[in-house]
Parts: structure tokens; sequence; C-alpha cells
């Protein structure tokens, strides 16, 4: 495989969306707990298309700049990102043809994620936190993905060229 500026690309869209994740949108603090979820669309979207180009350390890079933008604690965001890579990666072995099933696997991932923000944020602050913003940030997750992936669906065909093939799962 040879490398070309191409390769960079699912890498950068998921730094472009750490970085707009954590500006000052001017958002109620309820609708802030979705911003941190872009970066994931991201790298669900590159994790279950390239996962060549996707590797685990700009999951956790990803996750600790979130945590770092957000002033949170330390290592939330990268265990959470982790956690759905690992999700990505199991449910890779099966069959997900096809738009809908790659969203209802994104949608299975977030409810896993969510479950797991809300069981690490609760152990954190020694305090079951509420649940119900970390819900509503996964329903608007879940509502964004198809337009994050209308948005990358180009960038995604650049590997479509015949004899690239071998780059590609579940295109």
């Amino acid at each position: 495989m040879t490398f070309s500026i191409k390769h960079l690309l699912p890498g950068f869209s998921v730094v472009l969306l750490t970085l707009l994740s954590a500006l000052p949108w001017g958002l109620p603090s309820e609708a802030r707990f979705f911003l941190p979820l872009l970066p994931y669309t991201a790298i669900h979207f590159w994790a279950v298309r390239r996962p060549n180009l996707m590797p685990e350390w700009l999951v956790f890079a990803a996750g600790l700049a979130t945590d770092v933008l957000t002033h949170g604690p330390l290592g939330f965001w990268s265990l959470i990102f982790l956690i759905g890579y690992i999700m990505v990666n199991l449910t890779g072995l099966l069959p997900f043809e096809g738009v809908a099933a790659r969203w209802f696997n994104f949608c299975a991932t977030l409810l896993v994620l969510s479950v797991a923000q809300w069981l690490i944020a609760s152990a954190y602050f020694l305090d079951f936190v509420e649940w119900t913003p970390l819900l509503r940030s996964a329903v608007a997750a879940a509502l964004i993905y198809p337009l994050i992936g209308l948005a990358f669906r180009p960038l995604n065909r650049l590997w479509s060229r015949p004899g690239n093939s071998r780059l590609a799962r579940g295109v």
C-alpha cells in the first residue's frame, strides 16, 4: 500500500470534529453533552469503512484532546471512544450491509456508550448522575450520524477506485 494525502483525511476529520466539539457554541448546558460525541461519529464512520486508517492511538488521542479542551476528567472520553472503537471492531465481524444496518450498529454502540458514560461519571462523582442528558445526547448523535455520513461519503469514495477494494470494509 502506498501512502498518499488521502490517507490522512479520516484522521483529519476526527481532529476537525474534536476541535469543533470544544468551541463555545452558546448552547444551553444540557445540549452541550452532545458535542463530545461529534468526534465519535467520525471515529465510528471511518472505523467501519476504513479500519486500517483509524488506528487506536488516534481514537485515544481524540478522546484525550476532548478531555483537555472541555476541561473534563482526563481519560474519560478516551475510555468512552475506545469502548466504542472496540465495539465497532467486534461488530465488524457481523455482516452489516447497507446504510440502515450501519446506522443501527451506530445506535447500538451509542446505547452502550451512554450506559458506560453514566457508570463512569457516577463512579467519578461517587453519586448517581442524571442520565437524561446522556440519553438526549445519544439521540442527537444518532440523528446527526446520517448527516456526517453524507458529508464524509465523497471522502470515502476516494478509495473506491478499481484496485483499492482491499482497503475497504463495509463500504
